[in-house]
């Protein structure tokens, strides 16, 4: 062809679509790594010219209060200026992109700020600065790829009643290769049977430590997540069990286009997808060995979810909180938690020799005053000017 058509042969380019790609396919662990080292500085010089600060974590972690006291008063109700509403709003439209491409780990964060952005309070321009000065403390995150099967998974969660005006919100991790172990055989302590045994976060946590029988290998390699989401449900939903649903509706559907997909590029699935979810009840509806009675709202995710568990589209399979991935996208963790979670959003191996426990099952902080500021969150980082 090149002897009657003029041909240009393009080199190999290490950018794509704003990644920075590095591929190593002759080194001893052959991996894919992707960056963005320009989009963050580039980011921070036009949102905060006069420089930021740092931050352990993208939000400030609230414990959960059953009764709060409305007698403590509060000043960041306020609400913001207009040119503070505007930043916050150009914030969130930056980071939007960059959360979902590259760095998983601010992506809750994001959506739970750009959830408040129509009417923003002082509370919300302070969640902004904490957002930027973690991003200004972590400018260069990567994403890594190794060589793995083609089979698909997906762990979904649900967070009820966490957004205004009564929304929940669905979270949902995907991966491609073949699942990590702590997913296939979970310890028996991280399931919570009744209600004594539902401990704090911290206590479950040292619960789940004092497994000594469940270990990993001294070498745990594992994708970066192929797909994730943090979105609010579009509706109200009426129970725990019908917000687990509506989010196991959502990350069905992910399965299927991501399926078809890897069947249409030559990789068509051995075995339906395993599709992890935290509440038996959801997997009862799904699978028709639970009855509904009261379940008008969720009749059409009901079916959906039905039918293809009747064509064997994918298996579902129980996994308990403590230990679901998708747990990280539904919430704002505790820092030790949310430090513990980032081999599993990136790529990056295990730190199997100071835990034997992975992502999000982690180590207990050693010391008292270390286990109240995880559990309270006493970071208190310096804030960025818009």
């Amino acid at each position: 062809m090149s002897l009657s058509v003029k041909v240009h042969r393009d080199r190999p380019h290490d950018t794509y679509l704003g990644y920075t790609i590095d591929y190593s396919p002759a080194s001893p662990s052959p991996c894919m790594t992707l960056s963005m080292p320009n989009y963050i500085p580039a980011m921070l010089s036009r949102l905060c010219p006069s420089g930021c600060g740092s931050a352990a974590s993208p939000a400030t972690y609230t414990p959960p209060v059953p009764y709060p006291d409305p007698s403590i008063p509060t000043t960041l109700t306020t609400p913001a200026t207009p040119a503070e509403k505007t930043w916050i709003q150009q914030v969130v439209g930056s980071l939007l992109f960059y959360a979902r491409a590259l760095d998983l780990s601010v992506l809750t964060a994001v959506c739970q700020l750009s959830s408040h952005q129509s009417t923003p309070t002082q509370h919300d321009l302070s969640s902004a600065h904490r957002l930027l000065n973690y991003v200004s403390s972590h400018r260069n995150p990567h994403k890594t790829i190794h060589p793995s099967s083609m089979a698909l998974w997906c762990c979904t969660d649900a967070s009820y009643l966490s957004r205004p005006k009564s929304g929940s919100v669905a979270g949902c991790s995907v991966g491609l290769g073949d699942p990590p172990p702590y997913l296939l055989n979970p310890p028996p302590e991280s399931r919570r049977q009744s209600a004594k045994t539902k401990q704090t976060l911290v206590r479950a946590s040292r619960l789940l430590q004092s497994n000594p029988s469940f270990t990993l290998p001294t070498s745990v390699t594992h994708n970066a997540p192929l797909h994730a989401h943090c979105q609010r449900i579009p509706v109200v939903v009426a129970s725990v069990a019908e917000a687990e649903y509506a989010s196991a509706f959502g990350g069905g559907q992910v399965l299927v286009e991501l399926t078809l997909t890897l069947t249409n590029l030559g990789h068509p699935q051995q075995s339906p997808p395993l599709l992890f979810v935290d509440n038996e009840c959801a997997i009862g509806l799904a699978t028709s060995s639970v009855r509904p009675k009261k379940s008008k709202s969720i009749d059409m995710r009901l079916d959906w979810l039905k039918e293809r568990a009747s064509q064997q589209f994918f298996r579902f399979v129980f996994l308990p909180g403590l230990i679901n991935p998708a747990d990280f996208f539904t919430k704002i963790l505790p820092i030790y938690r949310h430090i513990a979670a980032l081999p599993f959003l990136h790529g990056t191996p295990y730190p199997t020799s100071s835990s034997t426990h992975p992502f999000p099952i982690t180590p207990h902080p050693p010391d008292r005053a270390s286990r109240r500021n995880a559990v309270h969150d006493r970071d208190q980082p310096a804030l960025a000017a818009p």
